[in-house]
Formats: structure tokens, C-alpha cells, sequence
């Protein structure tokens, strides 16, 4: 599961999934191939937060760079 964890940051990281605004956790899932409920109890035990709320956080943090440019 770490492994399907790991991709998920990177889809973040680096290929920034998080601006489609459209796209929802569990489409993120069926990119990775891992059951919405597995990799989001993984990022919950990490974070804190779930998998839905980890891409809303990405994209409000997007809204304040743009803000701050």
C-alpha cells in the first residue's frame, strides 16, 4: 500500500492532478488501481485528513499562490 501511496503524492507533485477540478479522489483511485477505502485509510493514518480533503487542500493552497502572484 505504501507503494500506492507514494504514487498518489507524486500524482500531486509532480503532475499536479489536483488542477482538474473536476476530478474526484476516487477517479484518482482507479488511476492508481487501489480501492478508494484502502489508500484512503492509508493517507488518513498519515495525515490526519482523507484523500478527498488532501485534494481540496492542494487546490485551495493553488488559489493562494495564484492570489499572492
Amino acid at each position: 500500500m505504501k507503494e500506492r501511496y507514494e504514487r498518489f503524492g507524486k500524482l500531486l507533485e509532480e503532475e499536479r492532478i489536483f488542477e482538474e477540478p473536476a476530478l474526484t479522489f476516487a477517479e484518482v483511485c482507479r488511476r492508481i488501481g487501489v480501492s478508494p477505502d484502502e489508500l484512503d485509510a492509508c493517507i488518513f493514518a498519515e495525515t490526519g485528513l482523507s484523500g478527498e480533503e488532501v485534494l481540496q487542500v492542494y487546490r485551495e493552497s493553488e488559489k493562494v499562490s495564484e492570489y499572492k502572484k
